[in-house]
């Protein structure tokens, strides 16, 4: 999410930190939700991953597998 954003803010020149804050607030009213939807799910994915490591190196339990329970998708 902040690659996206860094790339559109990054596209003006700041003058000091309230323009920076000023960029940044203006650059992700227009953002997709979609984008956000999506960006949001892949942070719980892989939140659940470090839950199940129990904090540790959580890469190998981001399998597809992880997320779906006998209820359905998560």
């Amino acid at each position: 999410m902040w690659g996206i954003l860094q790339d559109k803010v990054y596209k003006t020149c700041m003058t000091d930190l309230d323009d920076l804050k000023h960029h940044i607030r203006t650059e992700w009213t227009k953002l997709d939700r979609a984008v956000i939807a999506a960006s949001v799910h892949q942070w719980r994915r892989r939140l659940s991953g470090c839950v199940k490591a129990g904090g540790g190196h959580f890469e190998r339990f981001l399998s597809a597998s992880l997320y779906f329970s006998k209820r359905g998708a998560y």
